[in-house]
């Protein structure tokens, strides 16, 4: 048996484990009040003593969220920083998995957490939840690493590179002036605009001229910005530990402004960072998400608990939406009327999330003309059986104004009925839905990934660009087919983006799944 110890000054959370975390997983708990209290019990004993420890990492009343970090932090470096003495027991226990939980994990814990080795955060104290974290950061404890990780912090003046190797904190810690700040602004102000396709009157819609030098220029105008040979030294150091690029994870954290809660560079496509060395997108060689770092206040949703692998209820909503429509003092491409053609694949989506979520609980909702389908999807999303992942397939459009609607069809046929992204993340966020998957096109604009992060969504996979309808059911067929292998959602977003690479050469497709993530679970 495990015998756990846990720090926390709230007695009723102590009471809560001590009293059922035995009976549930077999562990053994202690429970102390503070860190410094924790450090002189462990002072001394051996170092099979205890096998854990689980610190919680909210602040109590009286006290600043601040301040409890800065004592989680100097506990786990004293921790960490333990000799073994003359009689041969520890100091502290140095090597212990240190567990650290908080129902709204701030960015604070999660730095704690990335910093040292065998050292997880939890947004979820279940008693399987804590059971299983313990067996996984055990399990890894001595052995060699699964993953690495490249974070590119990004704010309104500040630049920083974390790179972190799996069970065994950052290795390497880079921050770069702001110089780059007028290249970036020049990139978030042309594409905010730019489009990858064309319409012209008359004419059928083609790609735009010069999409694949657009594209290289861009990333080579960030690797040179973001001075991506000194990155370069970072992954050779993590490469060491992982041996193969595909297991470094990259991920470009925006934060927001202290003045407001705008982010920077939303616009800039940094998923095509470009290596000059290897000649290719990093996307095509490794996972790459976005992040937004959101403030304390701003947290209204709960990060992924633990690992995920998201083989759990399926909810896939079929909108089958064509027509015409207006919204007063809203104009589409200049235009008060909206008009969307029928789409194919509909069926053909659907058809291969059975096909290969055969394990999963799969449930369609098919929206059609004739009936409220806003109120049936809300409905469907605020029913008591709560959906882990929503596939919503169909029309999405990005008004003038940059606000994002997915179109659902009217109570009449040809009608159309815009749903405001911003009412269906509240809706998703209500219904604790942990991944949303817009196959739709212009789904993936900051309007609307960024607002399903901001209502707590803790990871969103849509369109930047619009595309292919064959090619964007293609990406998402292979990304249900890695989900349902139990891969990472790290590595089952890259494997979809590579395959669809590789089957649809001469396609700008690949350049536009957007991944953006809430916490470090999606690399596991």
């Amino acid at each position: 048996m495990t015998r756990l110890l846990v720090v926390s000054s709230d007695s009723r959370w102590r009471f809560y484990l001590e009293h059922g975390l035995g009976t549930a997983t077999g562990i053994e708990v202690a429970s102390i009040d503070d860190c410094a209290t924790a450090l002189h019990e462990l002072q001394g004993k051996s170092a099979d003593h205890f096998g854990a420890i689980l610190v919680d990492g909210a602040a109590p009343t009286g006290r600043s969220q601040d301040e409890v970090e800065h004592e989680i932090d100097s506990f786990v470096t004293r921790l960490r920083g333990a000799k073994k003495g003359e009689s041969g027991k520890t100091e502290v226990a140095c090597n212990l998995p240190v567990l650290l939980w908080s129902s709204y994990p701030t960015e604070g814990l999660s730095r704690i957490a990335g910093r040292f080795e065998s050292t997880r955060l939890l947004a979820n104290d279940a008693y399987e939840t804590i059971g299983a974290a313990l067996t996984a950061v055990t399990a890894k404890s001595g052995k060699g690493a699964e993953y690495a990780s490249v974070e590119l912090e990004i704010g309104p003046a500040s630049l920083s590179v974390l790179a972190s190797v799996d069970g065994k904190g950052v290795i390497a810690q880079i921050s770069h002036t702001s110089a780059w700040r007028p290249d970036l602004e020049d990139l978030e102000e042309k594409f905010r605009t730019w489009a990858l396709w064309q319409r012209n009157e008359g004419q059928q819609p083609r790609y735009t001229d010069y999409w694949s030098a657009t594209f290289k220029e861009a990333g080579q105008r960030l690797a040179d910005k973001l001075d991506y040979e000194q990155i370069r030294g970072a992954i050779s150091e993590c490469l060491e530990h992982v041996n193969e690029l595909h297991k470094i994870h990259f991920r470009f954290s925006l934060l927001a402004s202290e003045v407001d809660a705008t982010f920077p560079y939303v616009n800039v496509p940094f998923e095509l960072l470009y290596d000059t060395v290897k000649k290719d997108f990093i996307r095509s060689l490794a996972p790459v998400a976005r992040r937004l770092r959101l403030k304390a206040d701003q947290r209204t949703g709960i990060p992924l608990p633990g690992t995920r692998t998201f083989s759990q209820h399926l909810l896939f909503v079929k909108s089958n939406a064509h027509g015409s429509c207006e919204i007063p003092g809203t104009l589409f491409g200049g235009k008060q009327q909206l008009v969307l053609p029928p789409l194919d694949t509909l069926d053909r989506e659907f058809e291969e999330v059975q096909r290969t979520r055969t394990s999963t609980a799969v449930e369609k909702l098919e929206l059609e003309a004739g009936a409220d389908c806003m109120q049936a999807l809300q409905d469907k999303l605020q029913s008591h059986v709560n959906p882990e992942v929503v596939h919503f397939s169909g029309h999405s459009v990005r008004a003038d104004d940059g606000s994002v609607y997915l179109i659902l069809p009217g109570k009449n046929p040809g009608e159309l009925r815009p749903l405001a992204v911003s009412d269906f993340a509240v809706w998703a966020r209500q219904a604790q839905v942990e991944l949303v998957l817009l196959s739709s096109c212009l789904s993936s604009t900051p309007d609307s990934v960024f607002r399903l992060a901001q209502v707590g969504i803790p990871a969103v996979v849509g369109f930047r660009w619009e595309v292919e309808e064959n090619e964007a059911a293609y990406f998402t067929g292979h990304l249900h087919r890695e989900l349902a292998k139990k891969a990472p959602l790290a590595r089952a977003f890259h494997a979809a983006i590579s395959a669809v690479r590789r089957d649809f050469p001469g396609s700008p497709t690949f350049a536009s799944p957007m991944l953006v993530v809430q916490n470090d679970e999606w690399t596991s």
